[in-house]
């Protein structure tokens, strides 16, 4: 016989905010304000395995990369930019038609316009990195949820959950190979032990 789940004797502890941003003199970028809210569909309860443990831990916030006070937004906007030709018209608030760096996916000039955005923002190649995986980990969570929502669909099609999972792992590779292509070699070594 299965027991009862007992409650946690301690209710859940609230976050504490974080302080309000100082309004900065930069402009707002249109992608800040283009993004919708997620559709992302809130858990009931926390998993443990899932929930943030750090405050330093990678963001889940698009918004938050691109906003002016965060590091280096321009990186973070153009890099999401980059990245949506990998799940195209999944991101249609970061794709809007005339605001992309080019028509057709091209990984030389994608690398180009990286390499200089990372040289005028004065970079190193520890925060580019850092800054690559955040915003790639706040679009893959993006697709993921899209994906999965097709398992929950009444008439269960499994080729749309084929599709949709992959157009996940599209976007994983051409987030790999954009990252190969800006990486340096001596980085990805020096980090692979860690």
């Amino acid at each position: 016989m299965i027991s009862p789940r007992k409650k946690s004797p301690n209710p859940p502890q609230s976050t504490p905010e974080s302080p309000k941003e100082p309004k900065s003199s930069i402009p707002t970028s249109t992608l800040v304000e283009e993004l919708p809210t997620s559709t992302r569909v809130k858990p009931k309860r926390k998993l443990g395995i899932f929930s943030k443990k750090k405050a330093n831990a990678r963001e889940t916030d698009l918004n938050k990369l691109v906003a002016p006070g965060a590091q280096a937004p321009e990186f973070a906007e153009l890099l999401a930019k980059i990245l949506t030709f990998g799940a195209p018209g999944r991101f249609p608030a970061i794709s809007k038609k005339g605001d992309m760096p080019f028509e057709e996916f091209d990984l030389e000039k994608a690398k180009s316009m990286l390499e200089e955005a990372r040289s005028e923002l004065d970079l190193t190649e520890d925060e580019m990195a850092e800054m690559f995986a955040s915003v790639v980990n706040c679009m893959i969570i993006d697709i993921v949820d899209l994906a999965s929502s097709t398992l929950n669909m009444k008439d269960k099609d499994e080729k749309v959950t084929v599709d949709a999972v992959n157009v996940v792992m599209d976007f994983m590779d051409h987030a790999a190979s954009l990252f190969d292509s800006v990486a340096k070699v001596s980085y990805l070594f020096s980090h692979a032990k860690t």
